[in-house]
């Protein structure tokens, strides 16, 4: 540091006992400390008011200036700069820690003069302080502020008035890619996702430029170009009077927790799938069998009351009723228990299906319930080879098949077959004569307990959505084509040989 002062002062400047009083008076009246010290004793010869109230005296030595005041400055921890201008015969400006009247430290700039005789010899030296212990306690505050914001593991931004970046920290820069060097003097916008609407811009600079804080989550872009998450806070700097300075963002990474949330979400969704799914194996359990246990338990009792009421033709007729409904429940159980594994099952294992095969079982299965509707069904001579599961394709035809004949015209007429698409997937499908559907029926009936004609109807069977599960498993796709009024045809999808 330098200062404006003359480097030396010597005694001849006071001419008589008026100038001595004068400069005395100034002295007095500086706001600064002013001491003189006798450079052979190092005792203060001189000290001005400032000087006594910051507890330094004339007769003390120039020892309790110092940090510690049992011993002199010998350079170490504080240069001693009474040795500075004994030594470079000149000027000097150094820090000390001053203790005041009250023991309590004092960070002083120490300005000190040499004051020589009329021979040029140095007999005192001069000095006045400047107490500049609020600076640096400011400049500590600074200090520890910065390392904070420098070390914080939130990323920082600040910018000016017009949106320029002017400041990021180490967290910023390994948050984001981007060095500080490149991001000086941009606008945030290069971190722009794309995702967010305009209007939440609109809505943040409002909040901002009036004063207030903006808060929440936010999307942006790495320099990479990968998608992160952060919870954000954008607020306004203000000065001391209040105005409007520059802008700063702190921001916290929750990609994370964003993904945790995510994945959460689709568990929630997959396990209320799930249950609803449990739930329509339950209605299929509580309707599809009672059915067939009530004809059993029915000609049970029958048999065993009134075995001798009936002849034996008709004891063999009521048998063979009691037979075919606990086929046809070990059918049912078979299929639910057939069902059930698609909730879990990432694998399957695909194998080229007969599909002849298929339908001619389907057929089988379905043959009383043709016989009562007097059904009329046309099935396709040859079947293209496709990829799939034959068990699981067969529930799919048992459930599209008996959806026409109870929701088909009056008999039904039906007809199986399958098309060999333009991108080489087959189409199979199964047209019938019924009512048909409207559009938002068709948008509606693969999802969990939707039935064609709820009104008419009881129970919902393994239903459509069990169809679209499985076809999801096996690659392939399930849907509808229809107009009311005009029928409708529902197909699969599936990958041929």
């Amino acid at each position: 540091m330098t200062t404006e002062m003359p480097q030396r002062l010597t005694l001849n400047v006071i001419q008589n006992d008026q100038q001595a009083r004068l400069l005395r008076g100034v002295l007095e009246a500086m706001s600064d400390p002013l001491y003189v010290i006798d450079v052979q004793t190092y005792r203060i010869v001189l000290a001005n008011k400032a000087a006594r109230e910051l507890g330094i005296g004339e007769a003390q030595t120039c020892y309790a200036l110092t940090h510690r005041r049992d011993t002199p400055c010998d350079g170490r921890n504080h240069p001693c700069p009474l040795k500075m201008v004994q030594q470079n015969n000149q000027s000097a400006v150094v820090e000390h820690i001053h203790y005041d009247k009250d023991g309590r430290p004092r960070n002083m700039e120490v300005h000190a003069f040499p004051l020589l005789d009329d021979d040029g010899r140095l007999t005192h030296m001069v000095e006045y302080s400047i107490d500049i212990t609020a600076r640096r306690q400011a400049e500590e505050t600074a200090r520890k502020l910065s390392r904070v914001v420098e070390q914080t593991p939130v990323a920082v931004v600040i910018t000016d008035l017009n949106g320029t970046i002017e400041y990021v920290n180490p967290t910023f820069a390994n948050l984001t890619g981007y060095e500080s060097a490149e991001v000086i003097g941009q606008n945030p916008r290069i971190l722009k996702s794309g995702i967010h609407p305009p209007e939440l811009y609109d809505e943040l600079w409002q909040t901002i430029s009036s004063g207030e804080i903006w808060r929440g989550e936010w999307c942006n872009r790495k320099k990479n170009g990968d998608l992160y998450w952060e919870e954000a806070a954008f607020a306004p700097i203000l000065d001391e009077i209040g105005q409007v300075t520059h802008y700063l963002k702190v921001s916290e990474d929750i990609t994370a927790r964003k993904q945790n949330q995510e994945t959460l979400h689709r568990y929630m969704k997959e396990l209320e799938t799930q249950n609803a799914e449990l739930d329509a194996f339950a209605h299929t359990v509580a309707h599809d069998l009672k059915t067939p246990i009530n004809v059993i338990v029915g000609y049970a009792e029958i048999l065993k009351s009134r075995a001798d009421d009936f002849t034996p033709e008709q004891r063999w007729q009521f048998l063979d009723k009691v037979v075919w409904n606990g086929r046809k429940m070990n059918d049912i159980i078979n299929s639910l228990l057939l069902l059930a594994p698609i909730r879990s099952q990432e694998d399957v294992t695909m194998y080229p299906v007969e599909m002849g095969q298929v339908i001619a079982t389907v057929l089988e299965r379905l043959a009383r319930m043709i016989e009562a509707k007097q059904a009329q069904i046309s099935v396709a001579e040859e079947w293209p080879l496709a990829l799939g599961y034959a068990p699981w394709i067969e529930e799919i035809w048992m459930n599209y098949l008996s959806n026409a004949l109870k929701y088909g015209g009056e008999p039904p007429v039906i007809e199986m077959g399958a098309t060999t698409l333009a991108d080489g997937r087959i189409r199979f499908w199964l047209r019938d004569n019924g009512q048909g559907l409207s559009y938002e029926a068709r948008q509606r009936i693969f999802l969990p307990f939707e039935r064609m004609h709820q009104a008419h109807i009881e129970g919902q069977g393994l239903g459509l959505s069990i169809v679209k599960r499985i076809a999801d498993r096996l690659e392939g796709q399930v849907g509808v084509t229809s107009e009311v009024g005009q029928g409708s045809t529902f197909y699969l999808e599936l990958p041929a040989m």
